[in-house]
This record gives C-alpha cells, structure tokens and sequence, in this order.
C-alpha cells in the first residue's frame, strides 16, 4: 500500500514535470524561461552569450525556432566577446535546434564548427558528445558510412 502511494507521488510529479509545472519546489517552465530572459535582457555584455545559450537550452525541444533566434544571436556576439567557449556552445544548441526542425544538413554545418570549437579548447566530453551529434544528423541525412565513422572517432 505505501510503495503504490509513492510510485503515484513520482508519476504525479513526472507528468507536472513533464508538463512543464516543475517539480515540488523547482519552478515552472514557464518561471525559467521568464527568469532567463530577464537574464538576457539585464545582463551585462560579457555574460549576455552564457544567458542566450541557457535560453536555448531551455527551449530547444519546446520551441526549436526561438532557441535558433538566440542561439543565432549568441553566435554573434561571442566573437565579438573573445568568448570561443560561448561560441562553440551557440554552435551546438544551433545545431540541436535545426535537428528539431528537421534541417539536418544546415544543423550538420554548426554541429562540426562546435566540434572543431571544443576539441580546439581541449573539452573532449563535449567534442565527443557533438560528434555524436554529427553521426545522428548524418544518419538523418542517408549518410550511414560517414556517420559511422563520426561515431568510432567520438
């Protein structure tokens, strides 16, 4: 009797998760997002490319076309900046966004940029995660061999 009381608290709290009501005490989606724009909009030029990033995080699977605006708009700025972690880090939520939205050949070309970013900063947990990116998207595109071959280099 308890354990199914339990395991109807951890569904019920799943699906408002999932729903984007947030966990007991954690705030909402819409909280986050609305707490990451005020982020953008406040911060100051250094830290605008990491707020714009977060917010492309946070929107990649709910709305991939506005995490591309920001993600975009980080990827401007982060040269700008000096800011090549920044840059790289725009690249894959770009790169995540167009995969999304089905674009995986353009979403092919800022995935390999933030390969090429973060293997250049020494991050091997992140250039091997966007190389499995890479193979996934070449997988989407027919391109089995090449993404196989993405996947035994990562």
């Amino acid at each position: 009797m308890r354990t199914r009381a339990v395991c109807g608290a951890v569904v019920g709290a799943v699906v408002l998760g999932a729903a984007g009501l947030g966990w007991a005490g954690e705030p909402s989606f819409e909280e986050k997002r609305a707490a990451l724009e005020k982020r953008v909009a406040e911060a100051p030029a250094e830290a605008q490319v990491g707020a714009l990033n977060e917010l492309a995080a946070l929107l990649v699977r709910r709305n991939p076309a506005e995490a591309l605006a920001h993600a975009r708009r980080a990827q401007e700025l982060a040269p700008t900046r000096g800011d090549v972690v920044g840059e790289a880090t725009a690249n894959k939520w770009a790169g995540l966004a167009l995969m999304v939205l089905e674009k995986d050949g353009e979403g092919l070309t800022h995935m390999r940029r933030a390969q090429e970013l973060f293997a250049g900063l020494g991050d091997r947990a992140e250039a091997a995660r966007t190389l499995g990116y890479c193979a996934m998207m070449l997988d989407h595109l027919g391109k089995v061999w090449e993404a196989v071959a993405a996947c035994e280099k990562a």
